[in-house]
């Protein structure tokens, strides 16, 4: 059985189909072994447990080394990060055959497409403003951020993370889905790359009930969101959820944000999207390019120093779904597909039953990752309707205080800036804080006051 690949593209409308195998295309990544590491003499006295913690020590050390020469570098190069010479990606898509009639393009052999990112990194006017010279950037950061952090978060910025790209999207069609549904998945992700922009390179899989053709599409998923080393471990984790999508025959949908990698891109996965009714599965498609969108904003992840996850300019989990529900249904709403306003008011209902059986939750509750854990202690279901349903409606009120292009162009793609709770203050007006307690208030109001600060 084969997989159809569809490159869409302007230029080739209305698809390329490409016959997938599962090419290995992640670059790898250098890693120090620990035999170099351990000819350090001084390592002679250490005690096993001393030992062990100065070679895991020498490790993000020389990680961190290799960070810093990397950005001198790249810097040496340009001061301007849309230097081509940034960001290296081949473009392999050789041995293709034209049929004018179909305007169909199809292979003579198994062909991947690894699209070229050297030629198309293109940060938006004010990216390249606040991206154009690193080492002024980081000075913005200073006083926040460790330096191995702000390494860490630059090293993502100029291999074009939280920048445009011209790189059309990728779909993955399995052949026993139809142009139908690769139809309901595109105008989806459409709609909101025409908004936001287009972050990636960005490929969808679009999962169908074969499940021979599920495997080939795991497969090919893991090699392209993973590092070799990682792939067993995919499989058998993202890979079989895909497997258990066309056992089945579910609806399921997820995005994955391959920050990580030597050339980082995004995906997204979905199964049967007709299943759910024509206009919802595009809704669904958009909310997750929405994530796709917030999370190539989301440049402070990690601390080497301090191995933690940081929440600098990352959203809590009330507002990245949130808005992610809120745009993907205003934005289908104007396209036709389904009621944004009689969908915001059945959430609302759903805050309204939740309140009754839980007075004590609010979207507070889901501030950062401890918080959410403690409230799935509390109500496992309950998280779902405050990140959702909640989410949706804090999102309106912030909006409702700015503007959709105010949160979703200036707030979201500058928390990187000054971090998360300095830019909300900027764009807001208020603190985070003093949002969850006026939007406890504002939950009190009856539903047609409510429905009046919803945007036409």
């Amino acid at each position: 059985m084969d997989i159809r690949r569809l490159v869409v593209s302007a230029m080739l409308l209305p698809v390329l189909m490409i016959a997938c195998a599962s090419p290995s295309i992640n670059g790898s990544q250098e890693a120090f072994s620990e035999t170099q590491i351990s000819q350090d003499p001084n390592l002679g006295t250490f005690s096993q447990n001393e030992r062990e913690k100065a070679l895991e020590d020498q490790v993000v050390q020389l990680e961190l080394e290799k960070r810093i020469l990397e950005l001198e570098a790249q810097l040496s190069q340009s001061k301007d990060l849309n230097s081509p010479n940034l960001i290296d990606r081949s473009d392999i898509a050789d041995g293709l055959e034209l049929h004018s009639k179909t305007n169909i393009i199809e292979p003579t052999f198994d062909v991947y497409h690894d699209v070229d990112h050297q030629e198309t990194h293109e940060p938006s006017g004010e990216q390249q403003t606040i991206d154009s010279d690193i080492t002024s950037y980081f000075a913005s950061t200073s006083n926040i951020l460790s330096e191995a952090a702000r390494v860490e978060g630059g090293h993502l910025i100029s291999k074009g993370w939280n920048s445009p790209t011209k790189i059309e999207t990728t779909y993955m069609l399995a052949s026993d889905l139809g142009s139908d549904t690769l139809e309901e998945v595109k105008r989806g992700i459409d709609v909101v790359e025409d908004y936001l922009g287009i972050y990636g390179p960005y490929r969808v899989y679009i999962v169908g009930t074969d499940e021979e053709e599920a495997q080939i599409m795991a497969e090919d998923y893991c090699e392209w969101a993973y590092d070799r080393q990682d792939f067993n471990h995919c499989m058998n984790d993202q890979g079989v959820a895909i497997k258990e999508i066309a056992h089945y025959k579910g609806a399921n949908a997820f995005a994955q944000h391959s920050h990580h990698l030597e050339k980082p891109n995004q995906s997204f996965v979905i199964g049967n999207p007709l299943q759910i009714g024509v206009g919802f599965g595009s809704k669904i498609a958009a909310h997750e390019t929405v994530h796709i969108y917030q999370n190539a904003h989301h440049v402070y992840r990690f601390d080497p120093e301090t191995h933690q996850v940081l929440n600098y300019d990352s959203l809590p989990r009330w507002l990245e779904e949130g808005s992610a529900e809120f745009l993907a249904l205003y934005l289908s709403d104007k396209e036709g597909w389904v009621s944004f306003r009689q969908m915001m008011e059945e959430a609302m209902g759903a805050v309204h039953e939740l309140r009754r059986e839980y007075p004590q939750l609010s979207i507070r509750d889901l501030h950062d990752e401890e918080s959410t854990y403690a409230t799935e202690k509390v109500c496992d279901y309950c998280v779902g309707r405050l990140q959702y349903e909640f989410g949706q409606w804090a999102t309106a009120l912030l909006v409702e205080k700015s503007s959709i292009d105010i949160l979703y162009k200036k707030f979201i793609p500058e928390m990187h800036l000054a971090g998360r709770d300095s830019a909300f203050k900027q764009y807001f007006g208020l603190t985070i804080e003093e949002f969850y307690a006026e939007f406890e208030l504002f939950l009190e109001l009856d539903i047609n006051a409510q429905m009046k600060i919803l945007p036409k």
